[in-house]
């Protein structure tokens, strides 16, 4: 007697837990998408204020690439939030593609 009930159960279970972990995913990945826009509109804002060219105080510039880390955190949400949309819809990820948090899928 086999138990094929158990192993099929088990599958269901573990593709219900990536599904879910996937939504969490894409809902972080909006999150970091929308910190990132907003924070590079303040630091925009700012700059505006002050009359001086974006990205140009000192604090800022000692910080690799001053505006565009705001730009990156934006695109690596967005990319967490295709691939948490992917995994919520059962997709099969690439082989070895990775979220932006560095973890392999």
């Amino acid at each position: 007697m086999s138990n094929t009930t158990g192993t099929s159960s088990q599958s269901v279970g573990a593709d219900a837990g990536q599904r879910g972990k996937g939504v969490f995913e894409a809902i972080h990945g909006a999150g970091e998408a929308l910190r990132g826009n907003i924070n590079a509109a303040v630091d925009g804002l700012g700059d505006g204020i002050a009359n001086r060219p974006q990205g140009s105080v000192e604090s800022r510039q000692s910080q690799s690439a001053a505006s565009g880390e705001q730009q990156s955190v934006a695109q690596k949400g967005l990319d967490e939030l295709k691939s948490g949309i992917s995994a919520a819809r059962g997709e099969p990820a690439g082989e070895g593609a990775t979220t932006t948090a560095g973890r392999t899928v």
